[in-house]
């Protein structure tokens, strides 16, 4: 039984460590709001006690300036996004902007100076002056932040801000939890690096607190050196988390001041202001920007009754698109559904999943592409970003037209050579089947990898569409029609058990891979696709369909089935085991056993009548599992081995049988 309450999660590898390098913010509080005078960053590992001097003109340059250039809010500077995995990225040694013009040339010469140089020992650092407009993201991997308050000179505040950085690995379902081993040699867990704290609260940490919460003390050489600067570090006060407003944005890169939208509260009840609205920025949408407040002006143009409809708008960004999915115009419906055209948006796969993932209130995302396209390729990349974010595929309807153009030019959509699909929630990876065909006065059987990794089914989704492919195993000796016709039966079929099989019925992706394979090898060999490893996380499906031998050949065939997947280690098909696997080694069940495992929230008794169905005389079947109903350790059955054929053949790897 699976473990209904897990979650998926981001497992630390270690304890972690503190950012590699700094940027540091000089603040002063102009007008009420603490705005930069001087940033400076600093490629390393360490930080500084800084002073700050006076900051006069910065009440007068921010009186006159405001936050705007040109009547215009510039958008935020972000740092180099490096890795300390790479200590060769020239974006370290960042060439100095000598064009432009320092607001503020005296602050920030000394705050340069504070960050660059250590007088007392001689310590240098690389260093450079950056925009006011910096910013510091908490979710990034290289950087920590300092910030220094010199709103009053003979009182200036400091403050740091580090989060642990280290390696971490995905964590997709119960058996990941466990360290891999081989044989008796232990193998080393790895992963990307990662920010370890999900929670980064928005607080000063003092000198001690940081050396502390690191365990930096212990590496100080010069011990005398160390407790002098917490000496003079101690009574300098920290910074009031206020002093973080505009330097550390709370949200999407890109977000800014909240604009006043109830200044259009009377436009936008006239007749026709929406329609306009969504004219204008269709045509000037090239110049809607990718701030928060051009993703409020998208909601309120293309927002039909909790449906963000995006398809015909181009030139977005994954923050515009975040901003207008977050964003609340005191409507009473929240956005429930979106669909957008994955070619028109200008961000990154990943930055697209990323703002995807952070709206709450969806049920429903449609990612179209563009008809002129020459490649499905961008679908498949995002797909993978997306399946990196369970927390988003698991409660989701997600609608890929990438898969459906895919299967109808029969080709793969997605790779082979790694699993992209999240199994706890597409647990079923593949089919094997057995079935007879009549040759003269004997039966000869075929073999058959049925693929379904690249089809996203979820639990109830396959349990409908499979008494329907059951059907197809009938008549397979007699088709009339395309033998690959049977693939449809989870791309037209019912998608719900509790629904009529009727109604229910919605027309989905083909099974890609299948379909993309040629019926049978020049030498006749029937040709599927490559069977996968038996993994724990995922399900394979035996089926035989067999004749009742004292009927000979005249009466209706009946079909034996079952769910199966690895105990522990995984089973690999190119080197299947000498010996039937026992139940210590492959869990066996039937339907009603594998839906209580992947999909509990099902009722039960909605899966018994579907099984009652499966077993209509009338349909010419008799449809049996092979595992009891508790599966207690169930043997296999006599003379039944699973994976007992597995080979290669006809130009390309796939599985000629799995049962004897």
């Amino acid at each position: 039984m699976a473990d209904e309450t897990f979650i998926p999660y981001w497992k630390p590898l270690g304890v972690g460590s503190g950012p590699n390098s700094w940027v540091f913010y000089a603040v002063a509080k102009v007008a009420g709001r603490y705005r930069p005078v001087a940033v400076v960053s600093s490629v390393g590992g360490f930080e500084e006690s800084l002073h700050g001097p006076p900051a006069g003109l910065a009440a007068t340059y921010y009186a006159d300036h405001g936050d705007l250039v040109d009547g215009r809010r510039p958008a935020p500077a972000e740092l180099p996004e490096l890795t300390r995995e790479d200590p060769g990225d020239p974006r370290r040694r960042r060439p100095w902007d000598r064009a432009g013009v320092q607001p503020f040339p005296f602050i920030t010469a000394s705050l340069l100076q504070g960050v660059a140089l250590d007088p007392t020992c001689g310590r240098t650092a690389p260093s450079r002056p950056e925009p006011l407009r910096t910013v510091y993201r908490d979710a990034d991997i290289e950087w920590g932040m300092v910030v220094l308050d010199i709103t009053d000179p003979a009182a200036v505040r400091y403050g740091i801000v580090g989060f642990r950085i280290g390696m971490a690995k995905f964590v997709a379902s119960v058996e990941g939890r466990r360290a891999p081993f081989q044989g008796a040699n232990f193998q080393c867990e790895e992963g990307p690096p990662r920010v370890l704290e999900e929670v980064r609260p928005r607080k000063a940490m003092s000198a001690a607190d940081y050396k502390a919460k690191f365990e930096y003390a212990a590496l100080v050489r010069d011990a005398s050196q160390y407790k002098y600067d917490m000496e003079l570090l101690a009574s300098v006060p920290l910074v009031d988390d206020a002093a973080f407003s505009l330097v550390w944005p709370s949200g999407e890169k890109g977000e800014e001041d909240d604009p006043n939208i109830s200044v259009l509260d009377e436009v936008r009840n006239l007749a026709g202001f929406q329609p306009i609205l969504q004219q204008c920025l269709l045509q000037n949408s090239w110049n809607i920007g990718n701030n928060l407040s051009a993703g409020r002006l998208i909601r309120l143009a293309f927002n039909e009754n909790g449906y963000l409809r995006l398809e015909k708008l181009k030139d977005l960004s994954a923050q515009s698109i975040s901003a207008a999915l977050e964003y609340n115009l005191g409507m009473a419906d929240t956005i429930k559904s979106l669909s957008l055209c994955i070619d028109n948006v200008q961000s990154t796969p990943a930055q697209l999943a990323e703002a995807l993932s952070r709206s709450s209130g969806l049920g429903e995302i449609c990612l179209l592409q563009n008809p002129t396209r020459e490649s499905d390729t961008l679908s498949a990349q995002l797909f993978a970003e997306l399946a990196s974010r369970p927390q988003i595929v698991s409660r989701i309807r997600l609608t890929f037209t990438g898969a459906y153009s895919a299967a109808l030019r029969k080709n793969f959509w997605l790779p082979t050579s790694i699993s992209l699909t999240t199994l706890v929630i597409f647990p079923v990876q593949q089919m094997f089947v057995r079935f007879k065909r009549r040759m003269s006065w004997s039966f000869e059987f075929d073999y058959d990898t049925v693929h379904l990794s690249d089809r996203l089914l979820r639990p109830e989704h396959f349990a409908a569409g499979f008494p329907v492919w059951v059907s197809t195993l009938e008549s397979r000796d007699s088709w009339m029609f395309e033998e690959s016709a049977p693939f449809f039966s989870f791309s037209s079929g019912p998608i719900s058990l509790s629904e009529d099989p009727l109604s229910a019925a919605e027309t989905t992706p083909i099974l890609c891979e299948n379909l993309s394979l040629p019926d049978r090898m020049p030498d006749r060999t029937y040709c599927a696709p490559r069977a996968r490893d038996l993994v724990p996380s995922g399900w394979t499906v035996l089926v035989s369909q067999e004749q009742d031998m004292e009927t000979r050949f005249d009466g209706p065939p009946y079909i034996r089935y079952a769910f199966v997947r690895a105990r522990g280690q995984p089973i690999v098909v190119e080197d299947p085991p000498s010996s039937p696997p026992g139940p210590e080694k492959l869990k066996v069940v039937g339907l009603k056993e594998f839906m209580s495992a992947t999909a509990p929230e099902v009722d039960p008794a909605v899966v018994d009548m579907r099984l009652e169905d499966m077993r209509l005389e009338d349909a010419g079947k008799r449809v049996k599992a092979w595992a009891a109903a508790n599966n207690c350790g169930t043997p296999w059955p006599a003379g039944l081995d699973p994976l007992s054929v597995l080979t290669q053949g006809g130009g390309g790897d796939f599985a000629l049988g799995m049962l004897r």
